[in-house]
């Protein structure tokens, strides 16, 4: 009727293995995010060191304007190269968190059915038991109008035999049923 510690020990690695794989997704994608931009920083210095040097040694407005032109193509490429780059990798790791995600829901959606497939049933094989055992409970806990309180009492400590014996048919029971 309820969950045994062996589904909740399931469940549990189960849940923790998947935010492993979504840590290890997020990670993988920062680190590889992290490694474009030091690449792109390293090659724009290195470009613009190139570029200072370029102008240093220019000797007319003409030659500054052609070293201008010449520099703006390679920086518009990095900036286009970058960017789809940029996107590849949220792209990708925007997948891998999706399948991840997808298949905890499916997972926790199969375990809940599972749950309360086997609710239903363990409800139904002892609706008789529980309901005997709800009317013994709510018999001894009414209030003692026109009876003595030693007859209460004394029914309040018979209360664990009847609910021992209620419990022991309903156990009984059903073995016998399914036997015949």
């Amino acid at each position: 009727m309820y969950a045994t510690p062996e589904e909740y020990t399931t469940t549990t690695k189960a849940n923790f293995e998947t935010s492993l794989a979504l840590a290890n997704a997020v990670f993988a994608s920062v680190e590889c995010l992290t490694a474009l931009h030091l690449n792109t920083a390293r090659t724009l210095f290195e470009d613009g060191l190139a570029g200072s040097k370029a102008f240093l040694g220019a000797k007319t407005l003409h030659d500054v304007a052609v070293l201008r032109i010449g520099m703006a193509q390679p920086v518009f490429e990095k900036t286009v190269c970058y960017s789809g780059s940029t996107y590849e990798i949220a792209f990708q790791s925007s997948e891998e968190v999706y399948k991840l995600i997808t298949s905890q829901l499916s997972d926790m959606s199969t375990h809940a059915i599972s749950s309360l497939q086997n609710a239903i049933k363990s409800t139904t094989a002892n609706w008789e038991a529980t309901s005997a055992l709800f009317k013994a409970v709510v018999a001894t806990g009414k209030p003692a109008h026109g009876r003595s309180t030693s007859k209460t009492t004394n029914k309040a400590v018979d209360l664990p035999d009847t609910v021992e014996a209620v419990a022991t048919k309903a156990v009984v029971a059903p073995k016998a049923r399914k036997a015949a």
